[in-house]
C-alpha cells in the first residue's frame, strides 16, 4: 500500500480499487487516501468474491515491500515475511489472466518474469509503478499478451492439482530414501 497514494497522484487517469484490509488500519488507510478521488477502498470481502473484483481490474498491482510485516488478529505486527511469502493473490490474478505490476524482489521473481508474464518494479519507486502503469495502458497488446502468459504460466504451473502432484512427488522421493538436500530425480 505504500506505493499507492504517489502513484494515485502520478496517474490520475487510472481508477485503484484496493480490495482488503479492516479495523484501524483500514481507516487509516482510507484517512490518509480520503484526497484521491481515484482510489476506493472496500475492505475485506469473502473471499468467493474477490474473483469478481478481480474480473473488473484491468492492472493488478502486487505492490509487496521489502519488509512485509505479518499480522495478528490484534493488529500487532510481527517478523517481516517478505523473503519467503508466496502471496495467494498474485496467483488469482495469473489465474484471471490479468496483467500483472510487481514489486521486484528475489520472491516474487521465483514466479513472474519481467516483460513475460508480468512488469516488475522497485517497490519504493512510485515513478516505476507509474511509468509500468502509464506503458500498459497506452500498449493494449502488451497488457493482453502479459495475461495471456501469466493465465499459461499458472495453468501449466501453479494450480492445486499440479501443486498436491509436486507435493506427492516429493514425498514419495522421501519415501523411497533420497536424503534432503540431495539432487532428486527430478526438478
Amino acid at each position: 500500500m505504500e506505493v499507492i497514494p504517489e502513484l494515485a497522484r502520478q496517474c490520475p487517469w487510472a481508477s485503484f480499487h484496493i480490495v482488503g484490509g479492516q479495523g484501524q488500519l483500514l481507516q487509516e488507510w482510507r484517512e490518509r487516501l480520503r484526497s484521491h478521488k481515484n482510489v476506493h477502498l472496500y475492505g475485506a470481502v469473502s473471499p468467493g468474491e474477490v474473483s469478481s473484483y478481480i474480473a473488473t481490474m484491468d492492472i493488478c498491482l502486487l505492490p509487496n515491500q521489502r519488509q512485509l510485516r505479518a499480522y495478528s488478529q490484534r493488529g500487532r505486527r510481527g517478523p517481516s515475511i517478505a523473503e519467503f511469502t508466496s502471496p495467494l493473490k498474485m496467483f488469482e490474478y495469473m489465474a484471471a489472466g490479468k496483467a500483472i505490476i510487481a514489486s521486484d524482489l528475489d520472491v516474487l521473481r521465483e514466479i513472474l518474469v519481467h516483460q513475460k508474464n508480468a512488469l516488475l518494479c522497485p517497490p519504493d519507486d512510485p515513478a516505476a509503478w507509474a511509468h509500468s502503469l502509464n506503458k500498459l495502458n497506452e500498449d493494449r497488446r502488451l497488457l493482453s499478451a502479459l495475461g495471456q502468459q501469466a493465465k499459461q504460466d499458472f495453468q501449466q504451473n501453479y494450480t492445486w492439482s499440479i501443486r498436491a502432484q509436486y507435493i506427492l512427488d516429493i514425498l514419495n522421493i522421501c519415501e523411497k530414501g533420497y536424503n534432503y538436500g540431495e539432487q532428486a530425480p527430478f526438478t
